[in-house]
């Protein structure tokens, strides 16, 4: 019976492999990152250790897929998750980091126009860099003062700003979590909120005797404010409290003190930010249930391998409707029956199950890992 049983799944096997019939699963990950260039690890040395899905992804020893895009809005990320842009199926957890392009960008134009760049420039924040360099020595401290003080009126108080603010955390956000929800009813979300990046940071530049300054981070903060008290976590997202954990100007690249070399605009979070939305995201995460320990390759979950769970595997490759006990039992029930490690489960893992049973040292490639 037991030869007639393997010579079955022989034939099965090499029937399915040649005709490439059953296609592998796609990979599915632990935790997906949802986002924009913070998401991303933008200017970052090694994003795919340093960016904190990354750090987070290693700490709980998950897997993990950064969607992160450089220069995403909330509204584009909405409209992706609308159009199935992401698997998210099989996640046990999602981050959402979005929305400070949304008010961000139309700042640092408008800054730009202030400053007479370009708003168009290919590189925006160097070429802003670079008109500031210029003004130091070509204008006066009088109307290098007055020009900052007509930058600063253009920004205070802007009601497209604030409309922007309230679009991204009252409109598009919740929109963002309930198409996740829609793909995804078991996942967990969290949503970052946001951080002021010059914080307690001052645009200082040097002309004659003296210094012009312009406290930009003064400037940004209602719109910080106003994004961060709009934002309302509910019971289908938990939101990590970023701006908390930002208290020092160390944590973002922007330098933007004209006496000095090394003047930056960028405002992403570099490595030891990173580090710190990593904490705050971990301080509202609520750890994984710990999964029962199952038996590669024991498609009825009996907690032993006989030729039956040969069989099982065998029918669920051939039957879709077939349901085997382990898949009542575990939502990773492709994991213990992957047996190969090719990605899916097919008539190859049923023919692996059937030499373990019939050849007690064989081993599975599973088990090896």
């Amino acid at each position: 019976m037991l030869k007639k049983v393997m010579a079955f799944i022989v034939m099965a096997a090499m029937i399915l492999n040649a005709f490439n019939v059953f296609a592998a699963n796609e990979e599915k990950y632990d935790y997906i990152a949802l986002g924009d260039s913070i998401t991303a690890g933008y200017g970052l040395a090694r994003p795919e250790v340093q960016s904190y899905p990354s750090l987070f992804a290693n700490a709980h020893g998950i897997s993990v897929k950064n969607y992160g895009v450089n220069g995403k809005t909330s509204e584009q990320l909405l409209e992706e998750l609308k159009n199935g842009a992401y698997d998210l199926s099989g996640a046990k957890l999602v981050t959402v980091s979005i929305g400070s392009n949304d008010i961000m960008r139309p700042m640092i134009v408008t800054l730009a126009g202030g400053l007479g760049v370009d708003p168009n420039s290919e590189n925006l924040d160097k070429a802003i860099e670079e008109r500031v360099e210029y003004l130091k020595t070509h204008e006066s401290l009088v109307a290098l003062k007055k020009r900052l003080d007509r930058m600063e009126a253009s920004i205070i108080n802007n009601s497209r700003f604030y409309a922007l603010c309230d679009t991204a955390v009252k409109t598009n956000i919740p929109l963002i979590v309930e198409e996740i929800k829609k793909q995804n009813s078991d996942a967990q979300i969290i949503v970052t909120n946001f951080y002021n990046p010059f914080k307690n940071t001052s645009l200082v530049v040097p002309t004659g005797n003296s210094n012009a300054e312009y406290a930009v981070g003064n400037v940004i903060q209602p719109y910080i404010d106003r994004l961060n008290s709009g934002l309302v976590a509910n019971e289908d997202y938990k939101i990590a409290d970023v701006y908390s954990e930002f208290t020092s100007s160390s944590l973002v690249n922007v330098q933007i003190d004209f006496r000095e070399s090394d003047v930056t605009f960028d405002p992403h979070p570099n490595a030891k930010g990173h580090r710190s939305i990593y904490i705050a995201v971990n301080k509202v995460f609520e750890p994984f249930e710990a999964e029962e320990d199952f038996v590669y390759g024991d498609a009825n979950a009996d907690g032993q391998l006989d030729a039956s769970d040969a069989a099982d595997t065998l029918q669920k490759v051939l039957l879709e409707s077939f349901v085997p006990v382990l898949e009542t039992k575990t939502e990773n029930w492709q994991k213990y029956l992957d047996v190969d490690l090719s990605g899916g489960v097919d008539a190859t893992d049923a023919s692996f199950i059937m030499q373990k049973v019939l050849k007690e040292d064989f081993v599975f490639p599973a088990e090896k890992e």
